[in-house]
């Protein structure tokens, strides 16, 4: 993990990934019974996937592939959810292939021997992970994963990737997508770096007219380049790792409309929102240097930057939050949970400094500055607006079991929320919008998500020693859900039961819908007033710059390792 405070500080090093994971679960489990300590270590040896990620490959049968019918329909979901606002690969040619493999023996034993066939295999992993109506295949094995294991043998070794060309980089890119999905993190920040390596020796990043190609294809690569570079620099972000490269040193020019493509706008936007995360990353939590001024004069361009996003928005891509119910399509919801996930990025050091001081202060008479209350209060208008989304999805049936960063988007969200119950000190329980949080991440783990059943966990833990007197978490929704679900979030232990039930639509497991109507949420947008906290920004610069440099709360910007901090604020108090 990259020490982010100054070389006085000790800081204990612990690595991103699982290691860093059962640390963080062994200290929110520190306050728990026996019993619930031994609930708890038994789930977490089955944190992730059983066993390492060779030994699982290695242990996998493949069956063959799909029919062409299935072929279609997986690629079709694939597209749908992941070919507007990023770009893995030419529709064209693969849809054309699907087609000729399937139409004879003599092209199909040629397909099987190309590079096509190995990503072939991963788009139809990826297609299964979307698929709402696939089930888990093993107690141990996520959907698609007999096709990814085959496509993970088929791959060649790395030094010929090079000589394959523009579909190793788009292999790569559908690979590193279904480990991250998957929970294996670390692997995909691994090979995302190959993939943008390979990608930029390719001159996949330079301008259409001086690569020497047809336009099509040229406006493919360029995609295909930006796709992968917003698949860094996020990984990156979440790792708390250095991104694979700097851009800036390229200047590469941004997609443009294509006859062959979808329309350039949503993954122009989601461009501009993950090269934003980098950037607040880079500049607001890995700069130990920053003068106090700086530092501000930072956090107000990202600001600008966001407000610059926010309102370049086309109507089929915004959402009004003043309409009940919330409408919203996949993509717009997407773009969105990205654009609140590094506004609360952005600002949540502030609110996490508010809260530390004050369990650490026995008086309740803190002076808050007016510029902490409009960032805190902005930073509550983000999380809020994350759960409306979500719950939308879930209430839609449109939230991905895996990635998409829902489950990323819930988690931080319900973090911020907690932090922000615990400044104001005037909930005795846990309000709607956290329950309402909750109620994704169980959704989630119902369908197979095991890391939303650890992180509604890790919540429910944290939320019984806030409010000790309330019913917990996993009580409360007991009692919303019918008898047939209940106690699945307890964890993977729970999770065997229920493997060979199909997978329940929103509407069967639980009745209830989110009372958003009662959640204030400001339509005119506070994060956007700008020039309004412009000047209270540099005049409480000196706080400010305490909220992401303090010694005694380190800081990363990672949901997890910000969690595991104010943990330890809340337990030593």
């Amino acid at each position: 993990m990259v020490n982010i405070v100054p070389d006085s500080i000790p800081v204990t090093e612990i690595p991103a990934g699982p290691a860093f994971e059962s640390q963080v679960r062994t200290l929110l489990s520190s306050n728990c019974t026996p019993n619930d300590m031994d609930v708890h270590s038994t789930s977490d040896q089955h944190a992730r996937l059983s066993g390492s990620l060779g030994d699982m490959l290695a242990s996998t049968n493949f069956s063959g592939p799909p029919s062409q019918e299935e072929s279609y329909r997986l690629l079709d979901l694939f597209l749908v959810y992941l070919g507007v606002s990023q770009h893995f690969l030419d529709p064209r040619i693969f849809s054309d292939n699907i087609t000729l493999f399937h139409l004879g023996e003599p092209s199909r034993v040629r397909l099987s021997k190309s590079m096509w066939y190995v990503q072939y295999l991963l788009v139809m992993a990826m297609g299964k992970l979307l698929d709402g109506q696939s089930g888990i295949e093993s107690s141990s094995r996520p959907p698609g994963w007999d096709y990814f294991a085959e496509a993970m043998r088929l791959l060649p070794p790395l030094g010929q990737l090079r000589e394959i060309g523009v579909v190793a980089v788009e292999i790569l890119a559908v690979l590193t997508t279904y480990l991250q999905w998957t929970d294996w993190p670390d692997e995909a920040y691994l090979y995302v770096g190959i993939a943008l390596r390979l990608a930029t020796a390719l001159g996949c990043f330079r301008a259409s007219k001086d690569q020497d190609c047809l336009p099509s294809e040229a406006n493919h690569r360029v995609r295909l380049w930006w796709t992968i570079n917003m698949l860094d620099k996020r990984l990156s972000a979440s790792l708390a790792c250095p991104a694979g490269i700097d851009d800036r040193n390229l200047s590469p020019e941004m997609p443009s409309p294509s006859v062959a493509f979808q329309s350039p706008v949503a993954l122009t936007i989601n461009i501009r929102i993950a090269k934003t995360t980098g950037e607040i990353m880079t500049s607001l939590y890995k700069s130990t240097a920053t003068t106090h001024i700086e530092l501000v004069q930072n956090i107000q361009n990202m600001l600008r930057t966001l407000f610059d996003i926010g309102q370049s928005f086309p109507p089929e891509l915004a959402i009004d939050f003043a309409s009940s119910p919330v409408r919203l399509t996949r993509t717009a919801a997407s773009l969105h949970l990205m654009l609140y996930q590094a506004i609360l990025l952005c600002i949540r050091p502030v609110v996490l400094q508010q809260v530390h001081q004050k369990l650490q202060e026995s008086t309740e008479d803190r002076q808050v500055s007016p510029i902490f209350l409009k960032l805190t209060r902005t930073c509550e208008e983000a999380a809020m607006k994350c759960v409306v989304v979500l719950s939308r999805l879930k209430q839609d049936d449109m939230i991905a079991r895996f990635g998409f960063f829902d489950l990323d988007a819930t988690f931080s969200a319900a973090f911020v929320l907690i932090m922000l119950r615990i400044e104001d000190g005037k909930s005795l329980r846990p309000p709607d919008e956290i329950l309402e949080a909750c109620r994704v991440l169980q959704y989630l783990s119902i369908a197979g998500n095991r890391m939303a059943g650890r992180r509604l966990r890790d919540i429910n833990d944290f939320c019984i020693r806030v409010w000790p007197t309330a019913p917990s978490i996993h009580e409360t929704l007991g009692i919303l859900m019918q008898p047939h679900a209940q106690n699945i979030e307890l964890g993977d232990g729970m999770q065997h039961q229920y493997q060979h039930q199909p997978w329940q639509p929103t509407s069967q497991i639980q009745q209830d819908t989110f009372p958003y109507p009662t959640i204030p949420i400001d339509t005119a947008h506070r994060y956007l007033m700008v020039d309004e906290i412009g000047n209270e920004l540099v005049n409480g610069a000196d706080d400010i710059y305490s909220c992401f440099n303090d010694p005694t709360l380190a800081l990363t910007g990672i949901d997890l390792a910000d969690w595991i901090e104010m943990s330890r604020t809340f337990d030593t108090r």
